[in-house]
């Protein structure tokens, strides 16, 4: 009998040490999900933590970047298509503090996360995984060392009855092997296919959002996301983008509302995935070259809005940057008319140094070298910024939407001497710095590596963020023809 005892906790070592633990399989890793969203005069972060494994409470840290708040920020969880909110929280936000909380998530299934400041709301979808069944193997696992424990209890309380003693011995064995087996079996059995946690609902174009998606990157030292469009297309991807303007409101700025449709169905747009923190990354440039980099707040499927601290009348360029459920990064394309100027509205969250080539320039309390190497088409161009302050060079450049920089690129055009946002004809660009962080922050150099596509006059707006400001820094940059050998 001392030999069936030891067969089963022999067993029981190799399943409990040699096999896959039963939890790595029954058990989904969750993990955070952040969207930055442009609501008014604010830059509003929210990081959520949905439950991975069915309903469960859903934490959140929610930071903000512009005004403080005259009131605390809402939030409160509602089922998708519902208009019943199950749980919310109200946080009391000061610019660059990070306030947190709990939300209520009790069914699983698309839920939308709907966050007011003012008179600003959005509806933040995030899709809730179901509990993961138990596969097979674990339940064989669990049976045969049950029925293995069982009987090496059975046949030592009966060991004077030699024949029950031994059945119940051998039914040990059994079901020691039936354990063993399965636990071996279970390395090769491929696992079940995550339900993942999503930032999308469901689709409007006929799919449902199925997991996180990133943009595509390229280059050795940058991530970059290009658009280069065919002679007379207004719109580079599936995803059409069309903009309107309404009223200037009480705050002086414009809310510009993007409606997105399907270009192949015409139906709304609503399988987006976040990607670099953001559902929609936004350039809309303006007449005077001002650029507005944003991140619109989904109000509805398919509807985004912003409100824009714009100025100049006349015609604006839109590049709307976009990941789709099972689809890729695309840019869409648009444009929209400012009939009146509007006055200028302070205070604003970011910073803008004057329009430049390469050289030194002052902005936000900085000093600021741009360094341009020898631009050529189709030619890695590396473009380096680099920052001091009174106090020497500065290291606390933060990250913004999860990097040190970023790098906006439009030109050259074909109706104009300057790059037109509006001129078919001209490429734009979105390019990462892609350096780690040092302790404390980034800096003081940033640089982004980039092949410009063809010979002409470009715009650069590189922008960084520091001390809760957005610092943006144009420049000029005149690229040459290819001269290959």
């Amino acid at each position: 009998m001392a030999s069936i005892g030891l067969g089963v906790f022999a067993a029981f070592v190799l399943v409990a040490h040699g096999g896959s633990p039963a939890d790595a399989h029954e058990t989904i890793a969750g993990g955070a999900v952040t969207v930055v969203q442009t609501l008014g005069p604010r830059e509003v972060t929210l990081m959520m933590f949905p439950p991975a494994n069915g309903p469960a409470a859903m934490p959140v840290l929610v930071s903000l970047q512009g005004p403080a708040l005259d009131a605390p920020l809402s939030l409160r969880t509602v089922p998708a298509g519902s208009m019943t909110a199950v749980g919310g929280l109200d946080l009391p936000l000061g610019t660059g503090r990070p306030a947190s909380g709990s939300l209520q998530i009790d069914r699983a299934g698309p839920w939308e996360i709907v966050l007011t400041i003012g008179p600003d709301v959005s509806r933040v979808p995030v899709s809730v995984p179901d509990v993961a069944p138990t596969p097979g193997w674990a339940w064989a696992v669990r049976g045969g060392m049950a029925a293995a424990v069982l009987g090496a209890i059975g046949a030592a309380a009966t060991r004077r009855r030699r024949r029950l003693a031994f059945g119940l011995g051998g039914g040990a064995l059994v079901g020691a092997s039936v354990a063993v087996t399965a636990a071996l079996l279970s390395t090769t059995i491929p696992a079940a296919a995550a339900v993942p946690v999503s930032a999308s609902t469901t689709a409007g174009a006929g799919s449902s959002a199925t997991g996180m998606a990133g943009m595509d990157m390229s280059g050795s030292m940058s991530g970059t996301s290009t658009s280069v469009p065919s002679p007379g297309a207004q719109v580079t991807g599936a995803v059409v983008v069309t903009p309107s303007v309404g009223p200037t409101d009480p705050d002086g700025l414009v809310p510009v509302e993007l409606a997105l449709t399907d270009g192949s169905t015409g139906e709304p747009v609503d399988d987006l995935v976040v990607h670099d923190d953001a559902l929609i990354h936004l350039a809309v440039i303006g007449p005077n070259e001002r650029l507005f980099h944003v991140h619109p707040a989904r109000v509805s499927p398919g509807r985004y809005v912003v409100r824009l601290p714009l100025t100049d009348a006349g015609r604006y360029g839109v590049f709307a940057e976009t990941v789709r459920a099972d689809g890729g990064h695309q840019v869409s394309r648009s444009a929209f008319t400012l009939a009146v100027a509007v006055p200028p509205v302070t205070p604003q969250r970011e910073v803008i140094a004057a329009v430049g080539g390469s050289g030194a320039r002052d902005v936000a309390g900085m000093h600021v070298d741009v360094a341009v190497s020898a631009a050529a088409a189709a030619r890695t161009t590396r473009v380096t910024l680099t920052f001091a302050d009174a106090n020497g060079p500065v290291r606390d450049l933060q990250a913004w939407l999860g990097m040190g920089g970023h790098l906006l690129v439009l030109g050259p055009s074909t109706s104009s001497p300057e790059p037109d946002p509006l001129d078919p004809a001209t490429s734009f660009a979105h390019v990462h710095d892609m350096d780690p962080p040092v302790q404390g922050g980034f800096g003081p150099t940033i640089a982004f590596d980039y092949v410009f596509p063809s010979e002409g006059d470009y715009r650069l707006w590189a922008q960084v963020a520091h001390h809760g400001q957005l610092v943006t820094i144009p420049v000029s940059v005149a690229v040459t023809a290819t001269g290959f050998p």
